[in-house]
């Protein structure tokens, strides 16, 4: 028989044994799981980073609107150290890839790709509201057709809301794409004003390639366009659906109310609108003026006013946005880069020859390279450069200037920039010519800002005419002997000059 104490002894072996065993390998088990988890979670936000920068790399636009941005860019602060961009290019065979693949990465490792996706969102945003705004203007409009309290509607008021307005809006959209050089509607109001929607410094550059891009590849009339039919389109949609929803809600007297017209000219008029409607066997209603009719005449005046919204407003606004819009898929199918803007032109030789092998590829961030020793940048800087003084985005597009061989240095408006351009100007001294908006007064920095450049460069002074252009001139012969150009002409024979 076992002793007591060895009976215990016995036990407390065999009880603490499994004891440790169990809790070595719970402890395995959690580290096994924790490196597993890390693992996955690296793994995913891996896959995350890639599928990001996937998203804004891909897109023939996206790749475009980069190469852009980084013309821009380098054309104001200079050229970047692109060694690893280029080594990524080099595995291109065709030069616009090799553009396109060198922009994607610079703009991947500069962090401008948070930029691009932040302007992206705003400008959904943007689109979202106007619609939004759209659907509210369709419902107004339909119930000051219809109110609740008086069930009466005037046909005359009807038709010249639901079709002359828009008749008349597309006839001038019309005349202005075939007069005005600058797109109009809805589309244009929102370029107009979207600058003033965008607080942050760093989205300003974004926002300019992306206009600059636009106008260069044919895609601003169409893009605008295709807004304007789309706000109306939506608002004459969300008006006939209300229509209908009160029509069948609601019991309206339809009656022609009218007291230039006589009974003649408004049947004469319904017929003539009838032409359309009748073709699909809508009945042509009857114009009494006085008479309210029978249930069965006012439903079939009803279905007739819907199918002339639908035929004479829907159907021309719906074609017009279609049309638009497949000429500006037809604009982005076919996207190329123009090699003759500054800042191309220098790369395509560049971009043609071998990376260096002598390169240290250890650090890969990006740092402004000495303009003094980099010869892309010299050839730049020897030709002449134009800037806008205070300037709106929206119009300083439209600048005859733009449409010279000459290098655009952008709109200076802030004291930043006017520094920064007084720096670059003094490095190297080039031919400038000054965009003055005759919108804005002349003050003492504007004239003070000129001194300082005719002092370091040729210097000549464009002021179209218009606003305060005057007085531009006259504050300019006082206290600046500079020569004052008023169009193209001029502006090429001052540049043929030097």
């Amino acid at each position: 028989m076992t002793p007591p104490h060895r009976q215990r002894f016995s036990l407390t072996t065999s009880y603490n044994k499994p004891t440790r065993l169990s809790t070595k390998r719970k402890r395995k088990d959690e580290i096994a799981l924790s490196v597993l988890c890390c693992n996955r979670a690296r793994r995913c936000m891996t896959q995350m980073s890639n599928r990001t920068h996937r998203t804004t790399t891909e897109g023939p636009f996206l790749r475009h609107w980069q190469a852009e941005i980084i013309r821009q860019r380098e054309l104001h602060w200079g050229p970047v150290a692109d060694d690893a961009a280029r080594r990524m290019a080099a595995t291109c065979s065709n030069p616009d890839d090799k553009l396109l693949t060198r922009a994607a990465r610079l703009c991947h490792d500069l962090a401008l790709d948070n930029d691009i996706q932040r302007y992206r969102r705003l400008l959904t945003l943007t689109l979202s509201l106007l619609a939004l705004l759209a659907v509210i203007s369709g419902i107004a409009l339909a119930s000051s057709i219809s109110p609740q309290h008086a069930r009466t509607i005037s046909l005359l008021d009807a038709m010249i809301a639901l079709l002359l307005i828009n008749t008349l809006l597309m006839i001038g959209w019309a005349a202005g794409m075939l007069i005005r050089s600058k797109p109009g509607g809805i589309g244009a109001f929102l370029l107009h004003y979207m600058p003033g929607l965008v607080r942050s410094p760093s989205l300003l550059p974004i926002m300019q390639a992306h206009t600059s891009l636009a106008l260069h590849q044919g895609l601003m009339r169409p893009a605008l366009s295709a807004v304007t039919h789309g706000f109306w389109l939506l608002l004459l949609a969300t008006t006939f659906i209300t229509l209908v929803i009160r029509f069948i809600g609601f019991d309206y007297q339809f009656v022609w109310r009218t007291t230039l017209l006589s009974e003649t000219n408004v049947a004469t008029l319904v017929e003539v609108l009838h032409i359309v409607p009748g073709l699909f066997a809508f009945e042509q209603p009857l114009v009494t003026f006085g008479a309210t009719g029978d249930a069965a005449s006012q439903r079939a005046i009803a279905i007739w006013l819907l199918a002339c919204l639908f035929f004479y407003a829907i159907t021309p606004r719906a074609l017009l946005f279609i049309g638009c819009d497949l000429y500006r898929r037809y604009r982005l199918a076919n996207l190329k880069v123009n090699w003759q803007l500054a800042g191309f032109s220098e790369l395509r030789e560049q971009l043609a020859d071998a990376p260096s092998t002598d390169t240290d590829t250890s650090d890969n961030s990006i740092k402004v390279l000495p303009t003094q020793t980099t010869y892309r940048h010299s050839v730049i800087n020897s030709d002449p450069a134009w800037f806008t003084l205070e300037w709106p985005l929206s119009e300083a597009l439209y600048i005859p200037l733009a449409e010279l061989p000459i290098t655009p240095l952008g709109n200076v408006s802030s004291r930043e920039e006017r520094q920064q351009l007084l720096t670059g100007i003094a490095r190297h001294p080039r031919q400038i010519m000054a965009v003055i908006n005759p919108e804005l007064t002349p003050d003492r920095g504007s004239l003070r800002l000129l001194a300082e450049i005719s002092s370091h460069c040729p210097l000549a002074l464009f002021v179209p005419p218009g606003g305060r252009s005057q007085l531009w001139r006259n504050s300019l012969d006082e206290h600046l002997k500079l020569p004052v150009l008023q169009n193209k002409e001029e502006a090429e024979a001052w540049l043929r000059t030097l």
